[in-house]
């Protein structure tokens, strides 16, 4: 509001008057032309103004249409991309539910190996104490066994010597029945004379030899005694020795 209005003004004359408002007038009409010109620079300034936000808006409006479709491009890819980390995820949780699987499975089998491996550990150390000590019996049963060979040999020289005992008593007594029989022809007054000359030639050279005949024929039963007797020591000594070796290698 115009302050000048507002006072009371009170003029002499009427030409005053008609000056004061003259001058009002001026001062409106000057201060019209300044707000005119204010109003057409503003007008003018308006005008660019709104052609340049008509062109940025535009521009806005062509880069908004471009962003929504590179966002609509953004959000497609987003889904396909969310779909994939999901299947991919699921891949992922399944493999590593197997492996998780595996491991454990892995896990139980070097547990049972390693188990097996102590098992097999103690195997070997038992197998090779039980190496070892039969290595010290194989010794000692081959320190057995040539010992069971010597006293074999010992044996079966025993038993040849008595195949031979057995022989020599078996010819004496033949040599003894015979001799028991020649004796007793000759004790028969007018016995029956040899036929054989050469076994009469024997027998006389026999008898002058020793003198007696039965003196000949005791030493023969008392040697035949002998051999027997030996023989059955020999015998017995072998059947034990025998049994001996048995109970041995047993």
């Amino acid at each position: 509001m115009d302050v000048e209005m507002d006072i009371p003004v009170t003029f002499r004359s009427t030409e005053d008057e008609l000056n004061y408002w003259k001058q009002r007038a001026i001062n409106y009409q000057r201060r019209y032309e300044e707000q005119r010109d204010q109003f057409d620079e503003y007008e003018d300034y308006s005008k660019n103004v709104e052609q340049e936000l008509d062109m940025e808006l535009k521009q806005c409006q062509a880069k908004n249409a471009e962003m929504k479709s590179h966002m609509s491009r953004v959000l497609q890819e987003n889904e396909m991309l969310r779909s994939r980390l999901e299947q991919t995820s699921a891949e992922y949780n399944a493999q590593l539910s197997e492996l998780s699987s595996e491991v454990a499975s892995f896990r139980k089998t070097s547990d049972d190996v390693n188990q097996y491996v102590r098992v097999l550990e103690q195997k070997n150390d038992d197998l090779e104490r039980a190496n070892r000590a039969a290595g010290v019996s194989i010794e000692d049963f081959e320190q057995k066994l040539n010992c069971a060979i010597e006293r074999n040999a010992f044996l079966e020289s025993e038993l040849d010597e008595k195949e031979t005992l057995k022989a020599i008593v078996q010819r004496l007594k033949e040599e003894t029945k015979d001799l028991q029989g020649e004796l007793a022809v000759k004790r028969i007054p007018g016995g029956v004379q040899m036929n054989d000359n050469k076994e009469m030639y024997n027998i006389q050279i026999e008898t002058r030899g020793n003198h007696n005949p039965l003196t000949i024929v005791n030493d023969l039963l008392r040697k035949v005694g002998v051999l027997e007797s030996k023989l059955a020591t020999y015998n017995r000594d072998h059947n034990l020795k025998r049994k001996m070796h048995n109970d041995f290698i047993k």
